[in-house]
């Protein structure tokens, strides 16, 4: 169906962007002139109710909902209920489909789950709330509820004096196709060296702000980038920095992404075995030989099977393992062989991406030269879904924490799975965002959450790093002075 774009009507009382998010899930584009195949949109927001209406090819349809407030802080509800009412405005006047997400934009769905229940909203009335008002179908709210519930189970509740700390290393072996993280090969030795010292300086900077403040660190989670990048020497410096001026962590979870298998060797192994790191994570992405060369990886299946088994070998028992869905050249085939590729290596944790197709990528940059790019369709990325969910479910896993990124295939999430017991305490903290985060490294965040545990405060490190390196010391300042004002206060 062909829709030159929509245009709003000049007594139009509607959130502008609210409407233009609707309008973007559907690709269609706001106009300046109407033709007879442009949609004409306006709401008239009443003190209790919105009414949209919308006009297309001489008919017109109209949509009534009342405003519901869920909290005192609640200003998006007259936003929320536009939204809702053009999508179903959509679905009637223009048959087009409505995602099962509704009209959920955000990446952080769960966050509004765990507000709801604070406000003393029960499991059915949580699940009418995401149906009827976000208008997202049936399973996607039960699989809020499954990980909000489970969250609730495995974890202790935050304190204002918790934080959980995260390090970036922004190196790699090699940057991949859809990657769109500052990442960056390996310096020479003697610019690697100078970043070392910056980094150490934020370290120790860190650690001090720790012990000032009186905050208790309850996770450690480095990642990147590929830490394990690092030279053998550099990993254990950086290593051994963090338990002398950051000490363990209060829940004991310690996590190194290790990310490639390129990335290790026995030399490597032994040095993480040194520290009491209590969980790794190897992410093959896809056990396809053809997609690991498509996306830019310089090593094998075989090496991912063989790194596993060697990383076990040596003690360590709590192994995360991350797929994208997606991927170019893939198939609902492609995503079962690598599932039960990784079902016999038997990993504690399983995370499930799909496809973002981020500014910035490489694939992103081939899309927008028009070059060909075999990506599935929305329908396999689905049934690839359905596939990684069995398959977790079938290694004793359940789904544990949720998220979801724009320009994400088929407007769908990534999930992470886990044993019992070997849930990542930092995923979920740092996705529900109700406790305050200490970022060390270049493109770290710190975020600060004030008491109320509902509103935050960001503090950014530089992506590039020789910006990093230059201006570490404002850096330090600046993050200084952010957890001076909001982190711990009672």
């Amino acid at each position: 169906m062909m829709l030159d774009g929509y245009i709003r009507t000049t007594a139009d009382q509607g959130d502008d962007r609210a409407v233009q998010d609707v309008m973007s899930l559907y690709g269609i584009p706001l106009v300046k002139e109407t033709t007879a195949n442009t949609l004409v949109v306006g709401s008239e927001l009443l003190p209790d109710r919105v009414v949209t209406s919308l006009a297309w090819q001489g008919k017109t349809w109209q949509e009534t909902h009342e405003i519901v407030i869920f909290h005192a802080q609640d200003q998006a509800a007259p936003g929320r209920v536009v939204r809702r009412n053009l999508a179903l405005l959509l679905e009637q006047a223009v048959q087009l489909p409505r995602s099962s997400w509704g009209i959920l934009r955000g990446v952080r769905p769960g966050k509004i789950v765990r507000r709801l229940f604070d406000e003393g909203y029960t499991k059915a009335d949580i699940a009418a709330v995401f149906e009827q008002e976000y208008l997202a179908a049936p399973e996607k709210a039960a699989l809020l509820l499954e990980i909000a519930l489970r969250q609730r189970d495995i974890l202790p509740p935050e304190t204002p004096r918790s934080v959980g700390v995260y390090v970036g290393i922004p190196f790699c072996p090699s940057r991949c196709l859809y990657c769109s993280f500052p990442s960056f090969v390996l310096p020479p030795q003697e610019k690697l060296q100078i970043f070392m010292q910056a980094l150490k300086a934020d370290i120790v900077s860190a650690g001090h702000l720790l012990r000032q403040q009186r905050l208790q660190m309850e996770t450690l989670y480095i990642g990147g980038g590929t830490p394990t990048s690092l030279p053998a020497k550099e990993l254990e410096q950086l290593l051994s920095w963090i338990q002398e001026y950051l000490g363990r962590p209060k829940l004991g979870e310690w996590t190194v992404e290790a990310g490639r298998p390129d990335s290790l060797n026995a030399e490597k192994i032994a040095v993480l075995k040194g520290f009491p790191i209590s969980r790794l994570s190897l992410n093959p992405q896809s056990m396809q030989e053809k997609t690991l060369q498509r996306i830019g990886r310089k090593h094998s299946v075989q090496d991912i099977i063989e790194m596993f088994a060697s990383l076990r070998q040596n003690g360590f028992s709590n192994i995360n393992m991350d797929i994208i869905l997606g991927l170019p050249g893939e198939t609902p085939a492609d995503v079962q062989h690598t599932l039960r590729e990784i079902a016999k290596l038997s990993p504690e944790s399983l995370t499930v991406h799909t496809l973002a197709l981020k500014r910035g990528s490489a694939l992103a940059e081939k899309l927008l030269l028009q070059e060909e790019v075999p990506l599935p369709d929305a329908a396999a990325v689905a049934e690839m879904i359905e596939a990684s969910k069995n398959g977790a479910r079938a290694m004793g896993m359940a789904p544990y924490y949720l998220y979801r990124q724009k320009q994400m295939a088929g407007q769908f999430e990534n999930i992470g799975y886990a044993k019992e017991g070997c849930e990542c305490a930092y995923n979920i903290r740092v996705i529900e965002e109700r406790q305050s985060i200490l970022g060390i490294g270049p493109h770290a965040t710190s975020k600060i959450v004030e008491p109320d545990g509902y509103r935050l405060h960001n503090c950014y490190h530089a992506k590039q790093v020789d910006c990093y390196i230059r201006d570490i010391d404002r850096y330090i300042a600046n993050r200084e002075d952010a957890f001076r004002r909001f982190a711990g206060r009672e």
